[in-house]
């Protein structure tokens, strides 16, 4: 039996606290999410977030303190007035509204933080005491002054530590999952305990039963109901939070990876927290390698210094800095580094924020900028040519050194004097208004002005004025006085070269350096009859004999390119048809440089003198065979010899044969010898009779390809008799496999016999020693070596000079003109006919070019 007076004694089943104060905890977490999703929405989610998440956030406190009451467990039943129940359930969606707009605001000061905690105090504690209002039992519900007093103040402080919580972990990014499980506690805990502590100012008194309308008792399964809905509600909006939170990291994530920048975050001293991808995939770390300090590995030591890296985020300031960041194939590239903090309430630094973009190609174009910039003030400050800058206007803006040096006004007196630099440098109206009209046209034409110096002195200027893209015009001028003045002196001596050259009595041509003709005399055109554009370039060859053209073409080719002089005789047909023997004379000619300029020539006629060198030819020719016959008539007696030997044997044999025939016996074999011997004596008679009438024979030269050894071994048989009349012994020397040499056989026989008569002749007067003479043949660099030395007496050493000479002798009875045909002979054959010292008797020699080389 309970007394009527006596207090209802209450006992707490603590299990369903445990779960009244774990619910006060998901709603803490739930809170503290929710508010950071309130913070980062803006608009109509920021409300929809501050909606949703009050009603979650009041649904999880108010099954806190419903969950608490029914722990709450009385000797008496005990209903609950459900509209009152859903009152205290309004007043904590309320509450929590409070909270969570104030703990997403982006800034809160004390009097806000204040405020917010007293209205959220005071929502809390009347969510409590409307729901303890809601308890329908037969007692009377009586409530301690202090203890009451003392739940309000703990629901206002706790009000107040859950709103700092919540507004210091707002920003996602300042907190981690186990410091807000952490706050989530703390919080759960204490909104428990000012529940508690309200319960704990209650008590009941035993009275009549209450009306029970709109009453309804709570079973054990709507206890455990309670719990689970408000854990699903919780559970919903910390899910829901979640998800978007990671879908919002996931876009900033995509756009993180799509900037063309790599970006990053740090915290407050410098150390990477965040890389995008975009930093990962351009340096080739892993997220682990580049987090913290790691980075600064890929910068190139020349910008990797980590003190000066570590005071500019000490300074706390944002910053900018370039430097070379290493790509993942190991180059190095320009990047520039922006740099901005993120701060608190108090103004510290909590978190860097940061971009590097690469600026390789902008330094790059930069550099060349600066390049092109030197160079244009280089150029501007140094270079011998006048420049100058005019204004929209015309107005001269800028000029360089040179222009103050030719113009003798500097830009600093022309800006300060403020006069008309126009008037001054074209003093005449109609020209200074002329070159107004230039630089206002500003063609880009190249003029030549006359320009008034300071000094007074006229200089001609070439010059061109060009249109820049802002307008301005940019003037460029060159001081030409000089050039004019020497081109006047070129005209003028070119004007006296082709007086003098017209003049001359010869024909002059000139070449450029492309072998083309450039310039014909009056001569040379009076000759060949043909205008000067007819002859030009290669049209002179046009008149060059056809047999010749070649040649000549080939002689001029060759010279031209090893820059050497050439001569050259050739047949040019006169203005009457008739082609003229011409002697061309060219030498190379160089400008004052020494460079090559081309080539200059003259040419004489000179048919007259070749037909009279024909003609002193064919004199020679004549005295050369005079001479010949004058040989043979001294060799009469040895050709005599030559020609009765093989005649006796001739007879002789004939005889034989005769008397055997008229014999009895008659051997075939002995006649057949006989005969034989008689052809071979008659062939013999007859090769002696050839080579005399070939000396002897008129005719035209008749070269041919010779075997020296065999002209020298014919000769030899010719002289024999001769040789030995005169007691001299005649030895060869001759060398085998010689090569042959083109050359008349009957000339060169002739200076042969002429070397061997005079040796015969010298060796004479002789009386002690041998009379000898040796012949020796051998091969030569210029060709075929012929020797002819004897034992006599030799050449006088003052007399060898003049021995070639013609009609110079030594002999008493001679005409001195066999040796000097001799020399001419070995010279139109190519070779060469001299005397070689000798302390023994005298060596004449004579060299003849082979086949092989040629003869010119």
């Amino acid at each position: 039996m309970i007394s009527a007076s006596a207090t209802l004694t209450g006992s707490y089943d603590y299990s369903e606290v445990a779960r009244s104060v774990f619910i006060a905890i998901v709603a803490s977490y739930a809170a503290l999410d929710l508010a950071g999703r309130a913070t980062a929405a803006r608009g109509r989610v920021r409300f929809a977030w501050l909606s949703c998440g009050a009603i979650a956030m009041g649904i999880g406190i108010w099954a806190m303190h419903f969950k608490g009451m029914l722990a709450f467990h009385l000797p008496v039943p005990v209903e609950y007035h459900w509209p009152t129940a859903l009152a205290s359930l309004l007043v904590a969606v309320l509450a929590s509204a409070v909270a969570l707009y104030v703990a997403s605001r982006h800034k809160m000061d004390p009097a806000e933080a204040l405020t917010g905690s007293l209205l959220m105090g005071a929502g809390i504690a009347g969510m409590h005491y409307i729901g303890m209002a809601a308890m329908r039992l037969p007692a009377i519900t009586r409530y301690s002054p202090l203890l009451v007093t003392g739940s309000i103040f703990l629901a206002i402080l706790f009000s107040l530590v859950a709103l700092l919580f919540a507004f210091d972990l707002r920003e996602e990014t300042r907190w981690t999952v186990p410091r807000r499980l952490a706050s989530a506690a703390l919080m759960g805990v204490a909104v428990s305990a000012m529940h508690y502590t309200g319960m704990a100012a209650a008590s009941f008194i035993p009275a009549s039963p209450p009306g029970l309308s709109y009453a309804v008792s709570i079973p054990p399964i709507g206890n455990s109901g309670v719990v689970i809905a408000a854990l699903i509600v919780l559970l919903a909006a910390v899910t829901t939070s979640s998800v978007d939170r990671r879908r919002s990291e996931d876009q900033l994530r995509l756009v993180l990876g799509t900037l063309p920048a790599l970006v990053w975050s740090k915290s407050p001293d410098g150390s990477a927290d965040f890389l995008n991808q975009r930093f990962l995939e351009y340096t080739g770390l892993s997220v682990e390698e580049g987090l913290g300090w790691g980075w600064m590995k890929e910068f190139h030591p020349e910008d990797r210094a980590e003190e000066e890296w570590r005071a500019a985020f000490a300074a706390g300031q944002p910053f900018e800095r370039e430097a070379q960041l290493r790509r993942a194939d190991g180059a190095y590239r320009w990047f520039l580094l922006r740099a901005v903090p993120l701060r608190d309430e108090l103004g510290n630094v909590v978190k860097w924020y940061g971009t590097s973009t690469d600026i390789e190609d902008r330094k790059r174009a930069q550099d060349e900028l600066r390049k092109q910039k030197e160079v244009f003030e280089t150029i501007f400050e140094s270079i011998p040519v006048m420049i100058g800058f005019m204004d929209k206007a015309g107005h001269l803006d800028l000029v360089n050194p040179e222009w103050e040096r030719a113009i003798g006004w500097t830009w600093e007196e022309i800006r300060h004097q403020k006069f008309d630099v126009y008037a001054e440098l074209f003093p005449d109206p109609q020209y200074r208004q002329m070159v107004l009209d230039v630089v206002a046209a500003a063609t880009g034409e190249w003029i030549e002005l006359k320009v008034r110096t300071r000094e007074g002195r006229v200089m001609d200027v070439a010059g061109s004025l060009i249109r820049l893209s802002d307008g301005s015009t940019l003037g460029i001028g060159q001081d030409i006085t000089e050039r004019k003045r020497t081109e006047a002196e070129l005209r003028e001596s070119e004007a006296r070269f082709r007086l003098v050259a017209d003049s001359a009595p010869v024909m002059i041509w000139m070449s450029g350096t492309d072998k083309l003709c450039t310039y014909f005399n009056k001569p040379w055109l009076d000759f060949t009859g043909r205008p000067l554009d007819r002859e030009l370039g290669k049209g002179w060859a046009e008149g060059v004999d056809p047999e010749d053209l070649q040649r000549c073409l080939h002689t001029y080719t060759q010279a031209f390119d090893r820059r050497e002089t050439f001569r050259i005789e050739y047949r040019l047909r006169r203005h009457d048809g008739e082609f003229r023997w011409v002697l061309d004379i060219g030498v190379p000619r160089f400008n004052p440089d020494g460079s090559f300029a081309g080539y200059i020539g003259s040419c004489i006629d000179v048919t007259e003198q070749r037909r009279a060198e024909e003609q002193l030819h064919q004199a020679q020719d004549d005295l050369a065979r005079v001479t010949r016959v004058a040989a043979m008539g001294e060799l009469a007696a040895a050709i005599a010899h030559e020609v009765n030997q093989p005649l006796t044997a001739i007879v002789t044999n004939a005889n034989f044969c005769l008397r055997r025939l008229d014999g009895a016996t008659s051997k075939p074999d002995e006649l057949r010898a006989a005969i034989t011997a008689i052809a071979n004596d008659g062939t013999r008679a007859s090769a002696v009779i050839s080579r005399i009438r070939g000396l002897l024979t008129k005719g035209a030269p008749n070269r041919t390809e010779l075997d020296i050894n065999q002209i020298i071994q014919d000769v030899t048989i010719l002289l024999r008799h001769e040789l030995t009349r005169n007691r001299v012994s005649l030895r060869t020397e001759l060398a085998s496999h010689l090569p042959r040499v083109p050359g008349d056989p009957v000339q060169l026989q002739q200076v042969l016999i002429n070397l061997i008569m005079n040796a015969i002749e010298a060796m004479r007067t002789s009386i002690n020693g041998r009379r000898t003479i040796l012949i020796r043949s051998a091969k030569n660099p210029d060709g075929v070596l012929v020797q002819v030395q004897d034992s006599g007496p030799g050449v006088e050493p003052g007399l060898a000079s003049r021995i070639f000479e013609p009609f110079f002798t030594t002999k008493a009875e001679g005409i001195g003109m066999g040796l000097s045909i001799s020399h001419s002979i070995i010279e139109s054959h190519g070779g060469h006919l001299g005397i070689v010292p000798s302390s023994t008797g005298a060596v004449f020699e004579f060299t003849l070019p082979t086949v092989e080389a040629g003869v010119s």
